[in-house]
């Protein structure tokens, strides 16, 4: 499945700008790539980090090659003397990053596509989600996230990722382009649509389902311009983007996020209104 071009190239209002606050910037070509670790371990006695305080304390080389957008593998390459244990979130944003790089691999605290001048998003930013490793399973991790792992001293690690497109009508990601990570908070602070993420990265969901749910909140798609979408192919024809049973579960999915946030917003509520009373 593809991201097609769309007849308008109007954002949605309830997507942010990107913003790469500690975008971990995919461009430096990581040291150990030919032989990266695909069976992950846990080694004990190494300290824990999340994936971007690692990557905001220097530790960490990476690189995303994305095949298309909803599937490609992640290097990471300790960079330090010790072990590292690495936490991943459950889904991060990834955009494109152009023209010259900087030299320690990061992005500037602060800059965005629109607004840098060495980076600009001109193809698909994707949501990623981590797979199970292709020799085993992830170590079991928090609930909150995906899984952690051990990365040894000067040591790579190779991760399967899969995707879903976040700007309808973009090209599609190549192996060629240049990637940067930045947190799901950083690209979007439409929570409905976190949440829809988040799940994706936590759960193996059908990615066309998610993709259509991730375009009526993104791209304000409505689920009847979702379900007419079709694929034009050589010789005339046409066949549906997303088969009716797909529009079905999407439409649930992205219900599911809201119900999921609405609660949330409740319970918090609750709880605010609880502590005032004790007061």
């Amino acid at each position: 499945m593809r991201c097609l071009r769309r007849n308008s190239g109007r954002r949605a209002a309830n997507v942010a700008a990107v913003t790469l606050g500690v975008g971990l910037l995919l461009a430096v070509t990581v040291g150990n790539e030919k032989g990266a670790i695909r069976k992950l371990t846990v080694d004990p006695e190494a300290p824990r980090m999340g994936l971007f305080e690692a990557a905001e304390a220097g530790l960490l080389q990476a690189r995303l090659v994305l095949r298309d957008a909803h599937q490609g593998q992640l290097f990471l390459e300790n960079t330090s003397p010790q072990p590292i244990t690495i936490e991943l979130p459950a889904a991060v944003a990834a955009v494109q990053a152009l023209k010259q790089l900087p030299p320690n691999g990061f992005l500037n605290p602060g800059a965005t596509p629109a607004t840098n001048s060495t980076n600009t998003s001109s193809a698909q930013a994707t949501a990623l989600g981590f797979q199970q490793n292709q020799q085993g399973q992830m170590p079991p991790g928090l609930p909150s996230g995906n899984g952690f792992f051990s990365i040894p001293p000067q040591k790579t690690v190779q991760i399967t990722v899969k995707g879903v497109c976040l700007e309808h009508g973009k090209p599609d990601p190549q192996p060629r382009m240049t990637y940067a990570l930045l947190p799901l908070e950083n690209f979007t602070t439409n929570p409905v649509l976190r949440e829809l993420l988040n799940r994706f990265g936590r759960e193996s969901l059908d990615i066309p389902a998610v993709q259509a749910a991730t375009w009526h909140l993104t791209d304000d798609m409505d689920w009847e311009t979702l379900e007419a979408k079709h694929i034009r192919h050589i010789g005339g024809h046409t066949t549906r983007y997303f088969t009716r049973n797909q529009i079905h579960s999407a439409r649930q999915l992205a219900s599911e996020a809201a119900d999921a946030i609405q609660k949330q917003q409740s319970g918090k509520n609750v709880a605010g209104t609880g502590r005032r009373k004790s007061l």
